[in-house]
Order: C-alpha cells, then sequence, then structure tokens
C-alpha cells in the first residue's frame, strides 16, 4: 500500500515537472518569436532616453563653506560651555536649554542673513537673474533663487555651507 502511494506521488511530480517545464519552453519559444519586436522596442526606449539627456539642461552646482565666529557672552557662554564639555548628557543639557531659552548661534545668524531678502535681491541685481530666470517680478526672480539656493547650518561644528547651482559655472562661483 505504501509503495503504491509513493509510486503515485513519483509519477504526479514528474507529471508536474513536466508541465512545468513545457510552459517554460513555451514562454522560452514566444520570447525567440518576438526577439526583433523585443529588439526595436529596447533601441526605441535607448534612443528616446539619450534624447532626453542631451535635451536636460546642464546645472553647475558652486559650494561654499563659512566658519562663523563663537561670540557667545553671558548665559549662552555658559550654555555652549555645557554643549561642548564632554559627557552625552551635559552636551545635551546645554543644547536644550540654550533651544528652550531662545538663544542662536552665530552661523544660525549667518543663515538668517543669507536667506534673507536684502542679500537675495543684491543677488538679483548684481547678476542681472530676472533677465537669466526671464522674470519680470523680482518676487518671482526671488522664488527661482531659492529653489537654486541652499543654506544650512551643521549643528555641531557650527559650519554654514550655501550651495548655488545654475547653468554658467562662472556664475554660479560668482554668486556662491
Amino acid at each position: 500500500m505504501i509503495s503504491r502511494l509513493l509510486l503515485c506521488a513519483a509519477v504526479f511530480s514528474v507529471t508536474a515537472l513536466a508541465a512545468d517545464n513545457a510552459a517554460r519552453i513555451a514562454r522560452l519559444a514566444l520570447l525567440w518569436q518576438e526577439r526583433r519586436s523585443i529588439l526595436r522596442w529596447a533601441l526605441v526606449g535607448c534612443g528616446v532616453f539619450i534624447v532626453v539627456a542631451f535635451l536636460l539642461p546642464v546645472r553647475y552646482t558652486s559650494t561654499t563653506q563659512l566658519m562663523p565666529p563663537d561670540q557667545a557672552g553671558g548665559l549662552a557662554a555658559t550654555l555652549a560651555t555645557l554643549s561642548k564639555s564632554g559627557g552625552g548628557g551635559a552636551s545635551d543639557l546645554g543644547m536644550m536649554g540654550s533651544e528652550l531659552l531662545g538663544m542662536r548661534t552665530t552661523s544660525d545668524l549667518f543663515v538668517g542673513v543669507l536667506k534673507s531678502r536684502t542679500v537675495e535681491d543684491d543677488l538679483i541685481n548684481k547678476f542681472d537673474l530676472r533677465k537669466v530666470y526671464r522674470d519680470r517680478h523680482i518676487e518671482a526672480a526671488r522664488k527661482d533663487l531659492r529653489r537654486r539656493m541652499n543654506v544650512e547650518s551643521e549643528r555641531k561644528s557650527g559650519i554654514v555651507t550655501l550651495e548655488i547651482s545654475d547653468r554658467d559655472p562662472q556664475r554660479a562661483a560668482a554668486m556662491a
């Protein structure tokens, strides 16, 4: 009885494997028949991607890093000392204390100045960015400049990073 069950299971598994192999062979035959169509569509796709790659404008990014001076005084100096001293708890306490009291670092001040409307207007007028961006109004030029400009402050080191992207590499470097 057990041998008959084993024989039936073996026959069933061989039949299932034969059906799987037949399905695989049928799929491979279909791929082989459609090989020219598949190749044609692959070449058309590569051609479209090459055309798109050449039509996209080239952007150059200029990066400038600033190390603002550390001029903390009074309670701010004490909190800065706590945040710079060794030990995880003391540094966390100093950072939380300065944030809760609303005190900012000098790098935050530099970030605020670089993102200010005055600096944006100066860049727009100095490099004639309304003409470059094809904007009629200065507000539209400011929006375009904000999209191309990134100003960040690193919390631990205080280094301010300014990145400006433009189509002209010399203009991007001069703006940064």
